[in-house]
Order: structure tokens, then C-alpha cells, then sequence
């Protein structure tokens, strides 16, 4: 039961207590007004704590109330022959269990008994009869089953209360869990960007450097050669050549440098990449990140985008499906093989199915000849592996 089913019990007691009121003022229709006056007052004092709830719950005037009207149910079983008052013990158990605790309702069943004890007692001529007895046992059990029954609603009532305020506070987790996945994935794109965009700068930078310092040394071998053609021919045509071979080699390093832009090859710098996915994951995140990265080989674009591309994907799935709060990550290479390993805290899975994000993942990977290898046990985290083989031609530098 969450609030609105609480809601629906209160009600429920409500007409029950207008049912027990509407019987007692018939029975009762021609006989002293006070029997009425209580039954009414009963009904009145019941409907406006229905009608506060639950803003009633904290005050202590509310609960006073109910032992109070305890005792005008006890005045009103004392004059009422009929034994319908009886209902109203019922009622108010009911009441003081579900709209306050337990503890409330045994404290209303317990005066509830000696009430129903006084007053048999006061009504019957003989103490020591069997049917005396019989009668305060029988009522007194009735009243603590019913009790303990009203227990059992509460206790359900509290549970339902609390699963749907664990469901509020997941709905809230996961929504900003959902907007930290899409910062990080926005993030992702800008560092990949960002890095692209610094090794463009590097590049524009190096090719500043490689036409100014071309262009000095030509310029001193040509001022050389000035010189040395009236004094010596063979000096100054050596120094022209000398000048030539500058020219043609500040040519090729151009050329080179901006085939590297024209083509995309080796653009981003691969290892400031990942520590900036990482180091930005932190961040954004709020996660604790360890990692050790190796120094690399060179690597072909679909090595490093593959790499790049599972290493995004673990954080995100660790983050948003694992709740993870700490990786740990290591990319080394050894004996021709490249050894990718992310390892999380979160809450793990028997079973790992592979989704759109997993299958891209591997299939990149195998793309490259790689090995992909994912486990994972409940509360245990997850762990990736890859192994990617590289050949020696593409660990050889090109001349």
C-alpha cells in the first residue's frame, strides 16, 4: 500500500464508523438523548481527524483524543444493552494503529480491554460463572486479533511507502546519471576534437620551424657561395648545392607535413587522448580514476579509434549501468602485443549481454585482430580485456 491506498483504509474505517453510529442512534432512537449526543460527538470527533490527515499525525492533541473517546465508548456501553458500542472499540484500534504506530494502537487495544473488562463487570450479577469469563476471554482475543491484524496492514502500508520512496530516489539517480552520460559523451567528442586540433597546431608549428630554419641555412649557404665565386668556383658551386639540398629537404618535410593534415594520419596524439578521456571522466564524473599507459608503438588509425572507442564505452557502461565510483586502467605493450585492461567497482552482472554499445565494441575490435574478453559477477564489478597483436612492420618507423 503506498499513500493513496492509505488513504483508501482511512475511508473504509470512516464508513464503517458511520455504519456502528447510524445503528446505535436507531436502536437508541427513543431512549435518553445522551446515548445519541455521544454517538454523534463520536462520529463528529472521527470525521474531523479524517478530514486533517494526515496533518493530525504529529500533534499530540490528536492522540489525547483517541483515549478519549475510549472512554466515551466505555459511558456509552454502559447504558447500551444492545452490545453494537462494541464496534467502536474496533473502530478506533483501527484508526490509532493505521493513522499513528503499533505502539499507539496497543495502548488503545489494552484500555480497550479493561474498558470491555469494567464494564461486563459492572453488568453482571455473578463474577464466578463460567460464562463471565468465557465472555471477557472471547472479546479480549477478538480485540487482539483484530489488533494484530491492523499490525500487519501497518507494517505493509510502511513497506509500500518505502519501496516507492526507494523508486523516487532511483528515477532521481537515474535521470542524473543519464545527464552525467550525456556531458561525458559530449565531453568524449570535444576531446577528441580538441586534440585533433592541438596536433594541427603542433604540425603548423613545426612546419614553421622546419621552412624558417630551411630557409636561414639556404640563405647562409647562398651568402657563402656569393663570396667564394669570385675566389673560388668549386667552393661556391658546393655551397650552392649544399643550398639545393636544404631547399629539396625543407621541400619534403613540408610535404610531409601537410599530406599528415590532408590525409587525418596520426593527428590526435593517442596517449594524451585517452588521459584526457580519463582525467575528464574524473571531473564530470565524480569518480576516482587510476591508470598507467605504457609508451605505444605506432598504431594504424583503426587501432587507436577501436582503443579510444572501447576504452569510452567501459567508462560509460560502468558509470551509467554499473554505478561505479572508481576505475582502473592500464594499456601496456610487450612482445609485439598490445594489453588493454579497465577494471570497475560496480555493481556487476551474472550475465552480459551485449547491447548496441558492446557489440560495436567488439566488432571494432576484431576488426583490428584483436581479442575481446569481458566478465563480470554480481557486486563484483566488471572487468575488459583486450589483446590487440601488433606486427613489426607497424612498429617500424617509415623512413
Amino acid at each position: 500500500m503506498d499513500y493513496s491506498s492509505e488513504i483508501m483504509v482511512k475511508r473504509l474505517i470512516w464508513i464503517f464508523m458511520v455504519w456502528a453510529s447510524i445503528i446505535i442512534i436507531l436502536l437508541h432512537i427513543y431512549k435518553p438523548w445522551h446515548l445519541i449526543f455521544i454517538s454523534g460527538l463520536l462520529l463528529l470527533s472521527f470525521t474531523l481527524q479524517g478530514i486533517n490527515y494526515p496533518q493530525c499525525q504529529p500533534f499530540l492533541y490528536y492522540k489525547l483524543i483517541l483515549y478519549i473517546e475510549v472512554i466515551l465508548v466505555f459511558f456509552l456501553q454502559m447504558n447500551d444493552l444492545s452490545g453494537y458500542s462494541r464496534i467502536y472499540y474496533y473502530v478506533l484500534i483501527a484508526d490509532a494503529t493505521i493513522t499513528y504506530s503499533c505502539l499507539i494502537g496497543a495502548g488503545i487495544t489494552g484500555i480497550s480491554i479493561f474498558a470491555n473488562f469494567i464494564s461486563y463487570y459492572i453488568n453482571s450479577d455473578n463474577l464466578y460463572t463460567r460464562s463471565f469469563w468465557d465472555m471477557v476471554t472471547v472479546n479480549s482475543s477478538v480485540l487482539l486479533l483484530f489488533f494484530s491484524i491492523m499490525c500487519l496492514v501497518k507494517y505493509e502500508i510502511n513497506q509500500r511507502r518505502k519501496i516507492s520512496k526507494m523508486m523516487y530516489d532511483l528515477k532521481v539517480k537515474s535521470k542524473l546519471l543519464e545527464d552525467t552520460n550525456i556531458k561525458l559523451c559530449d565531453n568524449a567528442n570535444n576531446i577528441e576534437d580538441l586534440t585533433i586540433l592541438k596536433e594541427r597546431n603542433r604540425i603548423a608549428r613545426e612546419i614553421h620551424d622546419t621552412l624558417g630554419h630551411t630557409l636561414t641555412s639556404v640563405l647562409i649557404e647562398l651568402e657563402a657561395g656569393e663570396r667564394l665565386m669570385k675566389i673560388d668556383k668549386e667552393s661556391a658551386a658546393e655551397k650552392i648545392g649544399l643550398a639545393k639540398g636544404q631547399v629539396r629537404k625543407g621541400l619534403n618535410d613540408i610535404r610531409e607535413s601537410v599530406g599528415i593534415l590532408n590525409k587525418g594520419k596520426a593527428v590526435a596524439d593517442f596517449t594524451a587522448s585517452l588521459k584526457l578521456l580519463l582525467d575528464e571522466t574524473a571531473r564530470h564524473g565524480e569518480i576516482f580514476v587510476r591508470y598507467e599507459i605504457s609508451d605505444m608503438p605506432p598504431l594504424t588509425e583503426f587501432q587507436e579509434k577501436a582503443l579510444f572507442r572501447a576504452l569510452q564505452e567501459g567508462l560509460t557502461n560502468g558509470i551509467k549501468h554499473g554505478k561505479s565510483s572508481a576505475f582502473i586502467f592500464l594499456l601496456n605493450y610487450d612482445t609485439n602485443n598490445l594489453r588493454f585492461h579497465l577494471q570497475d567497482n560496480g555493481t556487476g552482472c551474472d550475465k552480459i549481454v551485449f547491447g548496441f554499445g558492446l557489440s560495436a565494441m567488439e566488432y571494432r575490435i576484431r576488426e583490428v585482430g584483436g581479442i575481446l574478453d569481458i566478465t563480470s559477477s554480481l557486486q563484483e564489478g566488471c572487468c575488459i580485456n583486450i589483446t590487440i597483436p601488433i606486427k613489426k612492420r607497424e612498429c617500424m618507423d617509415e623512413d
